[in-house]
């Protein structure tokens, strides 16, 4: 993937580690009974698509995850108060 300068992009290697995971996720659900493996029941279901944008999604969000974490630790090294907002009261 491209971007620009300060965009925050998953590596091959996240979107990989993502995909491992929910695919294991899968097969440990039982969404393959009846079907010869697990591959089997996702090209019948028609489901390949649907993990490849998950496993991108995933790995995105760990890698902003990732880079805020990373800004929030230089801040407070420097003595910065930091407080989050997430929104709840």
């Amino acid at each position: 993937m491209s971007g620009h300068a300060g965009d925050v992009i998953a590596t091959d290697e996240q979107v990989q580690i993502c995909r491992h995971a929910i695919l294991t996720q899968l097969g440990a659900s039982g969404i393959a009974e009846g079907f010869d493996s697990l591959a089997d029941a996702l090209d019948q279901l028609d489901m390949w698509g649907f993990v490849e944008n998950q496993a991108r999604v995933q790995a995105q969000l760990h890698a902003f995850s990732v880079r805020d974490n990373a800004i929030i630790h230089k801040l407070t090294e420097a003595g910065a108060y930091v407080k989050l907002d997430l929104g709840e009261e």
